[in-house]
């Protein structure tokens, strides 16, 4: 077992270097990007576990160390994007950005209780079904939860309604992540791009977010004048300024778990708000250090460790107990997901929200902070991410009351 828990490890670690590879040489890999395919292998590996380990304990054993892996991926990936980031990006893009969480919050609010009308009495406890999913797909899993224990629901609610969240959330983020821009580009407007030239904004292409290593070492951004420099930068060089900024990142993360662990949530766990406040302000006050900034394949790191998280998170999804158990919430679920996303698209084009802008919001609402740095890389569009994680932030502020809010208000039809 220990043996194969090694294989495992070395797998996720390994294993996104080729996919990625094979997402950049191949048409079907250019159109899903380096992060769903390692998504897709995830799931594969997850669900074809069992034929190599019988015992259950085991298994979830294995699913429990995957999940402790893309945890600490997503956690440590935010500090490092954040500090090679301006903060001159987060107040220009606050208000736009906060525009497009706001409707996507309000689209939430309005489809799940639609949503909870038209299923009414047809799923048992649907009042709570709706008040945890709003609090997921405005916040997050803490909120859900929150919302879930406040309420007493069954544990068996609570797991089937975590589970079909899994899935209609994966489903999602794939899309999002592939052909979302593409797609939405058709019915949004572009990403203003503010030149620096003339103090205008312009609408141009988005500057990459790339993980080739020959792209990176010829192309550092100086945000101070924006002047491209051309080092030359040895194999060493770089390792050594990935470990710096890996070990920078998992120390804020340190520092942040011990202040979110002191300062617990009403479930005496460790406060996701904390955390994510600690990780987000102290990372955007290094950034503003040119050190921290220019630090040598931090983004580099960053990139990769995202096709871990991917590659990881895809590996506890469960499709077997999903059509055992959440088939009756799935729909339900997926009604919610669509419908929100629906009125979402429509509301931003009254508002004239631009696509990247849309994009980021939306995943910021249904995902929370930790997938920002995600979406970000797909729309190759880095400069979103500060006022990204400050819309997940006030989400998982404000979801938790807004998800009691719509249960009680949904109870009469249950």
């Amino acid at each position: 077992m220990i043996a194969y828990l090694v294989l495992l490890i070395l797998f996720f670690l390994i294993a996104p270097f080729y996919l990625d590879k094979f997402a950049k040489n191949t048409k079907v890999g250019q159109v899903l990007g380096g992060i769903v395919v390692c998504y897709f292998i995830g799931i594969a590996l997850g669900n074809t576990q069992a034929l190599c380990i019988s015992e259950k304990e085991n298994l979830d054993w294995l699913n429990n160390i995957s999940t402790q892996l893309f945890t600490f991926c997503v956690l440590v990936s935010i500090p490092m994007f954040l500090i090679t980031t301006s903060v001159k990006d987060l107040f220009r893009n606050i208000a736009p950005v906060a525009l497009s969480f706001f409707l996507i919050a309000t689209s939430v609010v309005l489809v799940s209780i639609g949503v909870s009308y038209w299923y009414k009495g047809a799923i048992a406890e649907g009042n709570l079904a709706t008040g945890m999913l709003a609090a997921v797909y405005i916040g997050g899993s803490p909120n859900l939860v929150a919302v879930g224990t406040t309420l007493k629901a069954s544990p068996s609610l609570m797991a089937t309604i975590q589970l079909t969240d899994v899935v209609c959330s994966s489903v999602y983020l794939i899309f999002m992540t592939s052909v979302a821009k593409l797609v939405l580009s058709y019915i949004l407007p572009a990403y203003p791009v503010f030149n620096k030239i003339n103090n205008s904004a312009d609408i141009e292409q988005n500057e990459p977010v790339s993980t080739d290593l020959n792209q990176l070492n010829n192309q550092i951004l100086d945000d101070n004048t924006a002047e491209v420099i051309k080092p030359t930068h040895s194999f060493m060089d770089y390792v050594k300024g990935i470990t710096l900024s890996v070990l920078i990142g998992i120390g804020l993360v340190a520092i942040g778990l011990g202040l979110a662990t002191l300062i617990p949530d009403a479930q005496g766990e460790p406060n996701q708000i904390v955390l994510m406040t600690w990780l987000s302000i102290s990372a955007l006050s290094l950034s503003t250090i040119k050190w921290f900034r220019t630090i040598l394949g931090t983004e580099l790191a960053a990139n990769y460790i995202m096709l871990i998280f991917a590659l990881s998170a895809g590996s506890v999804i469960d499709l077997a107990l999903l059509i055992e158990k959440g088939k009756d919430y799935l729909g339900f679920n997926a009604c919610i997901m669509l419908g929100a996303f629906g009125l979402h698209l429509i509301l931003a084009k009254l508002f004239r929200v631009n696509v990247d802008t849309f994009l980021v919001g939306s995943v910021a609402s249904f995902f929370g902070p930790g997938f920002i740095p995600q979406i970000c890389i797909a729309i190759k569009n880095k400069k979103l991410l500060p006022a990204g994680v400050a819309a997940g932030v006030l989400g998982l502020i404000i979801a938790t009351y807004i998800g009691l809010g719509i249960s009680m208000f949904t109870k009469p039809w249950y």
